[in-house]
């Protein structure tokens, strides 16, 4: 795994915008590694303990998914005659 992740590969991790992620990492929330990228396991840690959870929408637990997102995923028959 690479050491750190960009700002822009953050926001999609956290599932925030990248101006979200500017913000935090200017206000000194979120600190970046050496080398100019993002830990991100740290930089999650640090969004939920300084992030009321109710005016965020970052998850806090992985994504569960029920079913797959395409139809074809479902467990509803399908005719493939027409």
């Amino acid at each position: 795994m690479p050491e750190g992740v960009s700002q822009r590969q953050l926001a999609k991790i956290l599932d925030v915008s990248e101006g979200a992620v500017r913000k935090a990492i200017l206000s000194k929330r979120i600190k970046r590694l050496p080398s100019g990228l993002i830990d991100p396991v740290a930089a999650r840690s640090a969004w939920s303990s300084a992030t009321d959870p109710v005016r965020t929408k970052v998850r806090t637990s992985p994504k569960v998914r029920t079913r797959g997102t395409h139809p074809w995923d479902w467990d509803c028959p399908v005719s493939v005659d027409g």
